[in-house]
């Protein structure tokens, strides 16, 4: 995840500099995170429920900096595609210029054609005439001024194709002028084009980028979901193992007497005691409403690291379902209370959940759960 995002911000650098700080907080907050639902060491169930929650919030926040990072990948698309389309409008019209240049040009090269046949003609015509003496016209000319429009004529007519030869001549080097810097006016628009499309090409990349640490932070978030979904039902399942009754007596206990030892089994930061108490239906009670009353304190020393009832959505409940106290690795846990030991051991491996814990019955009903202990 870190080379893609690394190789986003690199190629982003270079073209998209607004989004550059996104992609930096981005790149901050997914961290070392690995593909797959990472291993949590939690102090329980429930814990180990809020941390997943909690890499969901951060999956979910990625994903929202992701989508924000994404809508810009796709104005600067829209707006290279919408550049592409005028440039090839420029190109059409260019194109069309010189279409209309290039049949112009056409045009001129025809009637420069023809201008010259008929200079080349009155030419010849003349130097015909010219055979004939002046003396000989001045006696077919009808009178004198006859004879002048003749001579005028000759000369005003080898005059006019003259110049119009000039005019045509001029005119067709004015259009093959013209056709060049449109043909090189084309070039450079078609150039430009394809520097818009290699600029649009990046940009798709970088969002199908961005759209596949998408996909694998939502796939996290549901993989997640699933491994949420399945501790839930551990915990339901050991509500429905304390309800039932099937925990039978493992003999008396009488209060203060010790019943293991401080640990750090099953899903745990560290040593510490994790502190429950549950009603005959399995339902979490709050243990500061017996502990320091009816019942004595589960450990000495120490301090209470997270209170039972700390609100937070995270959790399964929306709240913590015990009392944990740390600082006091090593030390002898002891029954708050008369009762009967109804489990002692681990559920299924001591490396999972509560680890090692023993549960006690008490008279009144209520019973109390002692977790994360050293297997004696």
């Amino acid at each position: 995840m870190k080379t893609k995002l690394n190789k986003s911000l690199s190629i982003l650098v270079a073209g998209w500099r607004p989004v550059v700080l996104i992609m930096v907080v981005v790149m901050i907050t997914v961290g070392s995170s690995v593909g797959g639902v990472r291993y949590v060491r939690a102090q329980s169930l429930q814990d180990q429920i809020d941390e997943l929650k909690k890499q969901n919030v951060e999956n979910k926040d990625n994903v929202k900096k992701l989508q924000d990072i994404a809508t810009s990948y796709q104005d600067a698309i829209d707006q290279l595609q919408e550049d592409i389309a005028e440039k090839q409008r420029s190109i059409d019209a260019s194109q069309k210029r010189q279409q209309e240049l290039e049949s112009q040009i056409k045009q001129a090269e025809e009637q420069l054609t023809q201008q010259k046949k008929m200079l080349g003609d009155n030419i010849r015509a003349m130097y015909l005439e010219g055979d004939v003496s002046t003396l000989e016209m001045l006696a077919s000319s009808n009178n004198l001024s006859e004879f002048i429009d003749k001579q005028q004529y000759r000369s005003s007519v080898k005059d006019k194709i003259s110049e119009s030869v000039i005019k045509i001549n001029d005119l067709k080097h004015q259009l093959q002028g013209q056709k060049e810097q449109v043909e090189v006016e084309i070039k450079e628009q078609k150039n430009s084009k394809a520097q818009l499309a290699q600029s649009r090409n990046e940009q798709s990349k970088l969002l199908a980028m961005n759209e596949s640490e998408q996909v694998d932070f939502n796939n996290k978030t549901k993989a997640n979901e699933a491994k949420i979904k399945e501790l839930q039902e551990a915990q339901k399942a050991l509500e429905r193992s304390i309800a039932s009754g099937n925990l039978v007596s493992q003999g008396p206990v009488k209060r203060g007497d010790i019943i293991g030892t401080v640990g750090n089994t099953g899903l745990s930061f560290g040593p510490h005691l994790h502190f429950e108490a549950r009603n005959s239906d399995g339902v979490d009670l709050n243990p500061n409403n017996y502990v320091g009353h009816e019942w004595s304190l589960p450990v000495e020393g120490g301090y209470v690291s997270q209170s039972y009832g700390n609100p937070d959505s995270i959790y399964y409940k929306g709240y913590h379902t015990g009392t944990d106290y740390a600082g006091v690795s090593g030390r002898p846990v002891r029954a708050v209370a008369d009762g009967e030991i109804i489990w002692r051991g681990c559920k299924g491996s001591c490396s999972i959940n509560y680890g090692y814990y023993v549960m006690i019955r008490h008279s009144n009903g209520i019973i109390s759960l002692y977790a994360h202990m050293v297997p004696n």
